[in-house]
């Protein structure tokens, strides 16, 4: 009868090569993960701003009501209000349904700037973070915040873009993680951009 062996499991020096093995691997990783970091929270951020605006377009028709996403370009938050009133204005006394803090949740993406036109070929300001404006030049905002206003059917009061960018590319004039949100003027309809630094154009 055939003896079975007992299974001693890893012995101490196998035990010290996995780990050294693990320690390599993770010294190579971390710093690409980091170096990713920054492009991870933009895309997030992008697609969490847009949601938020898509969501609130979608609920201004639901609830027969105004939808507002005020954008404060200099604190990097916005702010999503229901407005049942149909009232809104400066004094935001509106209900207050979410606000989200940039600099907090993805640290480093801010509000960033146009490169020198806007994605679509929309009509707006180079250099502008936020623009929520019609043709005819009559613009929605106060000091650095801009109001993107959603009627109960869906339409903007005001078509516009936002860009969003990883602060540290600002300085050195890094193009190719600029994002973009934009709100088109006859639907409504949102859509992201991203800058193609090869060919300097937008795309989606």
């Amino acid at each position: 009868m055939k003896r079975i062996l007992d299974n001693k499991g890893m012995t101490l020096q196998e035990l010290m090569v996995v780990l050294a093995l693990m320690g390599i691997i993770a010294a190579l990783a971390i710093p690409n993960f980091y170096a990713m970091k920054p492009k991870m929270n933009l895309n997030s951020a992008t697609s969490e701003l847009s949601g938020d605006i898509q969501w609130a377009r979608t609920k201004a028709v639901a609830d027969n009501s105004l939808y507002v996403v005020a954008i404060d370009i200099g604190n990097n938050t916005y702010t999503v209000y229901k407005d049942i009133n149909n009232t809104f204005d400066t004094t935001h006394t509106a209900t207050v349904v979410k606000t989200v803090d940039l600099a907090k949740i993805y640290v480093g993406v801010v509000f960033g700037q146009n490169v020198s036109t806007a994605p679509s070929g929309l009509p707006f300001t180079a250099g502008d973070k936020a623009v929520f404006a019609d043709y005819n030049g009559a613009s929605s905002s106060s000091g650095n915040i801009r109001w993107l206003t959603f009627r109960p059917d869906g339409t903007p009061v005001y078509s516009g873009v936002v860009y969003l960018i990883v602060a540290s590319d600002i300085a050195i004039n890094r193009k190719d993680r600029l994002r973009a949100i934009t709100v088109e003027s006859m639907t409504g309809m949102v859509r992201t951009w991203q800058y193609d630094t090869k060919n300097n154009v937008w795309g989606s």
